[in-house]
């Protein structure tokens, strides 16, 4: 059993100073522990969260300060891979313990999230969508399936879904991210119609819209 001593607890309820028991993967105790351990850690002036989770990142985007998420898609997969294997050491580093990729070239996410279930590489947990749908020449073109009419979308889903995707992305829309400015419709309601069931009624899973 390890113990984490004198550290400024922060979950929901705020923070207190308490002492905290790990026994194996799991949290044993928290409070004014008693209990012998097999290591202590004394964390005078630190603090002990609960690990953050980060529901929308592109693992495969450069996000350093001038970059502004620079791709191309001349970029081969093996730059996107060892760029994403980085960012999932920094998000981890920074207390980042899981994390939804909404968006990446092929299976870029689906197979650094495999990779870090392996043990391959260090990095929170992933949920990842693959490749997001979008039409043809539409929002994120340059990174999504592009699909023009329902069966096309309903194939593009079940493709995400056969190479690991445990969320489906649809781009509903070409909002780019501007201050009150609402982009067209792009994928149309029935577009919409034929993914939603393919992800939530055969598998379980949840379809999230870019607004």
């Amino acid at each position: 059993m390890l113990a984490f001593r004198n550290a400024t607890l922060v979950d929901a309820s705020g923070e207190r100073d308490a002492d905290l028991a790990i026994d194996g993967k799991e949290i044993a105790a928290v409070g004014d522990l008693s209990t012998n351990a097999n290591q202590d850690l004394l964390l005078d002036g630190m603090y002990v969260a609960p690990g953050l989770l980060d529901t929308h990142v592109h693992l495969m985007l450069d996000a350093r300060p001038g970059q502004n998420g620079s791709y191309t898609d001349r970029e081969p997969y093996s730059r996107l891979a060892y760029r994403a294997s980085d960012n999932l050491r920094t998000a981890l580093a920074n207390g980042v313990t899981a994390v939804r990729d909404l968006g990446g070239k092929k299976a870029v996410s689906i197979e650094a999230g495999r990779a870090v279930r392996q043990g391959t590489i260090q990095g929170p947990r992933v949920q990842a969508c693959g490749e997001p749908i979008a039409i043809t020449g539409g929002h994120a073109y340059h990174m999504a399936t592009e699909v023009d009419g329902p069966a096309e979308a309903m194939k593009a889903a079940r493709k995400q879904i056969k190479r690991g995707a445990t969320v489906i992305k649809c781009m509903a829309s070409g909002n780019m991210l501007v201050r009150d400015r609402q982009g067209p419709p792009e994928l149309t309601r029935e577009e919409l119609s034929a993914i939603v069931p393919v992800a939530s009624d055969k598998s379980g899973l949840h379809a999230l819209c870019h607004p």
